[in-house]
């Protein structure tokens, strides 16, 4: 998801205007991120430190987990689905946007689709990374933020970025808890035979 999101907003700094200086620089930088933790993930003695700096805070239940992560995080890396999972990603990435997109558009808006999937990207990263529940406000936000740099009125972006993120999140949240509460309702709560 991330690799995904990193393309599309290096494609938006090319697009508004970046020189290609200064988005290799940015891919560079990216690359030996990305390697750096390719080797963390490979080296099984760093392997072995990050999960005693982990214990020193969390319990070794966490450890587990992050174990878990890092096996799971260099098996994705090292397989060839790596390229398939990066192709989904992307078509998910440009549903968002084109559902933004599809608001703007209702509202006779002039926007361009590269634009809105920018602009999603960036702002689903920014929520992501605020660590709030569903990147609640921040998403918004940023979203409203872009929206007015390309001179769409306040009061037309409040209502587009209200029925995006209804139609693109908020409905989807609903009908999972709905789900989910309908198939927890057929579990038993308890099971009367193990009452003694």
């Amino acid at each position: 998801d991330f690799s995904v999101a990193t393309i599309i907003c290096l494609a938006g700094l090319f697009y508004w205007g970046y020189t290609i200086f200064n988005i290799v620089f940015i891919i560079i930088c990216l690359m030996a991120i990305l390697a750096s933790l390719l080797l963390l993930l490979k080296s099984s003695s760093l392997q072995g430190l990050i999960q005693r700096a982990i214990r020193l805070f969390y319990p070794i239940e966490a450890v587990v987990g992050i174990t878990d992560l890092q096996n799971a995080t260099y098996q994705l890396f090292t397989k060839h689905d790596f390229l398939i999972t990066l192709l989904i990603k992307l078509f998910s990435w440009i549903a968002m946007g084109s559902c933004l997109f599809s608001v703007l558009q209702a509202f006779g808006l002039e926007v361009k689709l590269i634009e809105c999937i920018f602009m999603v990207t960036v702002s689903s990263i920014l929520g992501i990374l605020s660590f709030l529940p569903a990147g609640l406000i921040i998403a918004e936000a940023t979203l409203l933020g872009f929206l007015s740099v390309l001179k769409i009125p306040m009061d037309l972006a409040i209502v587009s970025v209200f029925i995006y993120r209804l139609f693109s999140f908020w409905i989807w949240v609903l009908i999972g808890n709905l789900v989910a509460q309908f198939y927890l309702s057929k579990l038993p709560l308890f099971n009367s035979k193990n009452i003694t």
